[in-house]
């Protein structure tokens, strides 16, 4: 009897414990239960503070409560998409009034190059009638250097051979012309420079014309999206009673307000959970007293009939805690083996990626890995300048190509220019050029014959490079299929039979995972990945089908993915052998409300619509609500146990 209370006192002060741990898990401090005397005070001052805070919160019921918090929650939502759009506001009128300025700029830019160009096509034309009449003047001179001869046989009193007359005037000396050879290259040259530079700031004209439309466009396009944008935000505004054109200091401010009062909910909420809590601790103390008090008096006979312990029991107990030990310490000192080699692989690789980081902070000239985390630019962002950089390599790459292939035109055009070749000497040279152009001509005939003829060669050599690739084809089909199957101890083949059966399994579990969540889908391991041990990936369709481990799943997740596994390992098996039964231990617990109750209609669809009985083996109370046949095991207080079928 002293052992059978002492035993119920221990169970009271393990259930009293439980309590102080759920007590402790809803953010209140209660110390463990070991001694009445001390803990007894601290369960009474514990309800008198969260009778306190229910009643400072106003409000009455925990349905209310839920009420509250679910409308502050809503109103945080939509606080925060107001706070986006409003920095999506400010970003957008940031952005307008650069290219605004922009704007502005380029037109005044282009309304100067336009008066310049006005002046500069006056002088040019100038410019051509100045470089006309040098022209003309300097071949007057040509002319009159040319009769020199004719002027000097020319006699007094004797009419000119050309026009008749008496009078010599330029006989004896030659008129004057005033020529100026030398101005005459140099109006030429700053004509061209002249006319190169309209013709370039035309050119420039257009770029900025277009920049200008550009500009233009894009304005509209972010008018129309401000304008979309302060719709929005004044739609949320209203719904939240604020104001649209408040800062955005203050619109943050009152989003921290809002959340300031949903902690005070969800502390109020805590405190009417410890309340329950508190009361069922209250009767498990109560519980606890009354069967220490029995536990001493009990003792009390005992050591008065017997002073002694029972020295087989003793001895028994003993032995087993020995053994037990044994047993622990041989598992411990394992553990310790494996976190030691698994740290030593986790500090080399630290030291590694370490190392890769503090590098790229060295290369980009950084204090910290904290700057260089601000400093990287948004993915969006960063694709569209190297989209817009590799363009303006490429224009840049054209222009350089075309400027090198004209200046090579000049050199060639310049070395061909032989100013001391006269027009009879150019004709000669073109008939012997012509004559060696025919001859080429007719090399170029037979040389072209012979290039037809090894084009036909060549492809006569790839009908049979063609019927060769073939044979090397059905070669290679023949030895893969050696590889694989024929290796000695046929483990190739048994490979890739079980990556056969994983893409099966894979497969049904996808199907299977589909109808727990539309959230994820299950994928195999490559081939570098697979030689590094690594587990299944997943993708995940809420965060753009990013591909991961199933190692970062939550333990609900990790959960839905075993079970969906399990029943596509089920589907595979039960093609050969009929399954009609299918058993799940454990693993409700660490799901979510909403989780647990699609599982369970997922198991309950199964159950009516196949011919497999399911069973499930677990503690929580949602599933004991939800399936009809149970069986129930009840622990007795003497260590026995009972069954009973609930129906």
């Amino acid at each position: 009897e002293e052992k059978k209370k002492r035993e119920e006192a221990i169970l009271h002060q393990n259930q009293l414990n439980n309590y102080v741990r759920n007590i402790n898990t809803l953010g209140y401090e209660l110390t463990k239960a070991e001694q009445i005397e001390t803990f007894q005070p601290q369960l009474k001052a514990m309800q008198k503070m969260v009778q306190d805070t229910i009643k400072a919160s106003g409000i009455t019921s925990i349905t209310a409560l839920e009420a509250a918090l679910i409308s502050h929650r809503e109103l945080n939502e939509k606080a925060g998409h107001l706070i986006i759009k409003k920095e999506d506001a400010l970003k957008l009128k940031k952005i307008l009034d650069g290219h605004a300025a922009n704007l502005k700029t380029a037109e005044e830019n282009l309304k100067k190059d336009l008066k310049q160009i006005a002046v500069i096509e006056n002088q040019v034309v100038e410019l051509k009638k100045e470089v006309k009449t040098l022209e003309t003047n300097l071949e007057q001179q040509r002319k009159h250097q040319s009769l020199e001869d004719y002027r000097v046989q020319l006699i007094p009193e004797e009419p000119c051979p050309l026009c008749g007359s008496l009078e010599h005037p330029y006989a004896l000396s030659a008129p004057h012309f005033d020529t100026k050879t030398e101005l005459l290259k140099e109006k030429k040259k700053v004509l061209e420079t002249k006319s190169k530079l309209a013709i370039t700031l035309g050119e420039n004209n257009k770029f900025k014309e277009k920049e200008i439309t550009r500009l233009n466009t894009e304005i509209q396009s972010i008018t129309n999206d401000a304008k979309q944008n302060q719709l929005l935000l004044t739609e949320l505004a209203a719904q939240l009673k604020w104001h649209p054109e408040e800062t955005l200091e203050n619109l943050q401010n009152r989003r921290i307000e809002l959340n300031k009062n949903i902690q005070q909910i969800e502390k109020s909420k805590q405190a009417f959970q410890a309340h329950s809590i508190l009361k069922d601790a209250a009767e498990s103390l109560e519980h606890w007293q009354l069967a220490l008090k029995i536990y001493s008096a009990k003792k009390k006979e005992r050591v008065a009939l017997y002073e002694s312990d029972d020295i087989n029991q003793k001895s028994n107990d003993l032995s087993s805690k020995i053994t037990r030990s044994i047993t622990e310490i041989t598992s411990v000192e394992k553990q310790v083996q494996d976190n030691a080699s698994k740290l030593k692989s986790a500090a080399i690789d630290h030291a590694k990626k370490k190392q890769e980081l503090d590098d790229i902070v060295l290369k980009e000239n950084l204090e910290n890995l904290e700057i260089l985390r601000k400093a990287l630019l948004p993915e969006e962002t960063a694709n569209r300048i190297r989209k817009r950089q590799s363009e303006l390599n490429e224009i840049k790459t054209r222009i350089s190509e075309k400027e090198t292939s004209l200046l090579k035109n000049i050199k060639e055009l310049k070395e061909k220019d032989d100013d001391k070749l006269s027009f009879e000497a150019l004709s000669a040279l073109f008939e012997a050029t012509k004559t060696d152009r025919d001859s080429l001509l007719v090399n170029l005939g037979k040389t072209t014959q012979r290039l037809e003829d090894d084009t036909k060669a060549r492809e006569r050599q790839q009908k049979v490079l063609e019927a060769l690739a073939l044979l090397k084809k059905d070669l290679a089909l023949w030895k893969t299929m050696n590889d694989l199957v024929g290796d000695a101890t046929g483990n190739k083949f048994s490979n890739f039979v079980q990556d056969l059966t994983l893409e099966q399994l894979i497969g049904f579990a996808n199907k299977r995972l589909a109808e727990f969540s539309d959230r994820y889908l299950l994928d195999i391991p490559t081939v570098d990945e697979a030689e590094k041990s690594d587990t299944l990936k997943i993708f995940d369709s809420y965060m753009g089908n990013a591909r991961r481990s199933v190692k970062t799943l939550s333990g609900g997740e990790t959960f839905l993915v075993s079970l969906a596994m399990a029943f596509a390992l089920s589907d595979i098996a039960s093609r050969n052998v009929k399954i009609e039964s299918l058993f799940i231990d454990e693993g409700f617990g660490t799901l979510d409300p909403e989780t647990l109750d699609q599982s369970i209609t997922i198991l309950e669809k199964m159950q009516n619509e196949g011919d497999k009985s399911v069973g499930v083996i677990s503690h929580v109370s949602a599933l004991k609500e939800r399936i009809t046949t149970q069986i129930k095991l009840d622990k007795g207080s003497l260590g026995y146990s009972t069954l009973e079928v609930v129906y």
